[in-house]
């Protein structure tokens, strides 16, 4: 066979035959040389599978003789199922501990706080879920109304929506929340040329209001604070059994 220049130094063996150019312009690649499953020593593999739990170790012990024996001679199996089951009886402990804890509250006469603590936070996911999907709605349906009558709104009518749906999604933090009178509720800035009409059914604010339209929203911001109501609590019947009714507000409607 002949040899590459500069490779006559080399012994002579089929190890060191010289790489014969690929035909038809194809590329050879060495593959790299991958540590055997047996240059790792055994100690570390048993280590490493007693930290699987009971699933994960069954798909080890079945890719490899080697880890089947490893799994079978240390009972790795076994140690697996116990610690699962040991997890399981620690959970289910935490679990009735907690349960303890309430029933416990009940009987030492903690009910209405337990039951006050229950529907503060009931209200509070009420509002949290209800109050997006009230704004969502309201968006989807204005764009649905732009999109399906597009010969209507044209020019500053179109110009006016979409200035309607940027203040809308500007104010979603700010909507409505009942939960807090503080909070100032959805609140839109509407020009003095636009006609004296319900604020809530306006639907002509200016993209680019005046001073005198920025006062009128300022007014309309600090007014919104006053409007909402909230019903006085339910008191304590002498029996203990206190009449719960749903938080109720009003808001008093004002012409601008």
């Amino acid at each position: 066979a002949s040899r590459l220049p500069g490779s006559s130094l080399l012994p002579a063996g089929p190890l060191n035959e010289p790489m014969r150019s690929p035909p038809t312009g194809t590329t050879t690649s060495i593959p790299p040389k991958v540590p055997r499953l047996t240059t790792i020593g055994s100690g570390l593999q048993v280590r490493v599978l007693r930290c699987l739990d009971h699933e994960s170790l069954v798909l080890a012990a079945s890719t490899c003789r080697k880890f089947s024996r490893l799994v079978r001679d240390n009972r790795l199996e076994e140690q697996a199922v116990d610690r699962e089951r040991t997890v399981a009886e620690w959970e289910r402990l935490e679990r009735g501990m907690k349960n303890e804890g309430f029933r416990d509250g009940l009987d030492q006469g903690y009910e209405d706080s337990l039951q006050d603590g229950f529907d503060r936070g009931y209200f509070d996911a009420a509002i949290a879920t209800f109050g997006p999907s009230v704004l969502r709605g309201m968006v989807t349906g204005i764009s649905l109304f732009r999109d399906m009558h597009p010969n209507i709104l044209e020019g500053p009518a179109l110009e006016t929506l979409n200035s309607l749906l940027i203040t809308i999604a500007k104010d979603s933090k700010s909507a409505v929340h009942p939960t807090l009178p503080k909070r100032r509720g959805v609140s839109l800035a509407y020009d003095d040329r636009s006609p004296a009409s319900h604020p809530q059914r306006s639907l002509s604010p200016s993209s680019n209001p005046s001073p005198t339209a920025k006062s009128n929203h300022k007014r309309h911001v600090s007014n919104s604070n006053s409007k909402l109501r909230r019903e006085p609590k339910a008191e304590a019947s002498p029996g203990g059994d206190r009449a719960r009714r749903p938080l109720e507000w009003k808001v008093v409607e004002e012409v601008m």
